[in-house]
């Protein structure tokens, strides 16, 4: 049976599971059709064990999360990932999402799909509705420096 629980507060992982995942090669998504949001894509998650966890307030890692789903708000020093994120990922190193609503703050950003801001020093994106701001920043477009659209 798949592991797999809902967060509706706030989520405090001392260690955090997502350490060794910043270790990491940039990954290009090529899951990218993956959708996450209906019943039946959320029951194929479970079925091969993909679901973590969905966490709908906080959740704050010493060393770094993997989630499934994110609403609201992700901390970490160091790393955060997961398939989806409807709020804001805050993690100072390193930031990794398949689908991003909102904003990803970090060193490194990198997302499948972004609906928002991604903000760091290098920002890596294959599908952009919203803006870059770093020192590098890579969409399907174009690859420019400080602000990219």
């Amino acid at each position: 049976m798949p592991y797999y629980k809902k967060f509706h507060r706030i989520n405090i992982q001392l260690i955090g599971q997502g350490a060794l995942w910043m270790f990491g090669s940039l990954n290009t998504f090529q899951y990218m059709k993956e959708d996450i949001e209906t019943p039946e894509a959320f029951d194929s998650l479970k079925k091969h064990d993909n679901l973590r966890a969905v966490h709908n307030r906080l959740t704050f890692s010493t060393l770094g999360a993997f989630d499934t789903k994110v609403n609201r708000l992700v901390v970490s020093p160091f790393f955060g990932s997961g398939k989806s994120l409807n709020g804001v990922a805050l993690n100072l190193i390193r930031n990794q999402y398949l689908i991003v609503n909102g904003r990803e703050i970090g060193l490194i950003n990198e997302a499948g799909k972004v609906n928002g801001l991604q903000l760091g020093l290098i920002n890596k994106t294959t599908e952009l509705k919203g803006l870059h701001i770093g020192l590098w920043n890579v969409n399907t477009k174009r690859k420019f420096s400080i602000v990219n659209c």
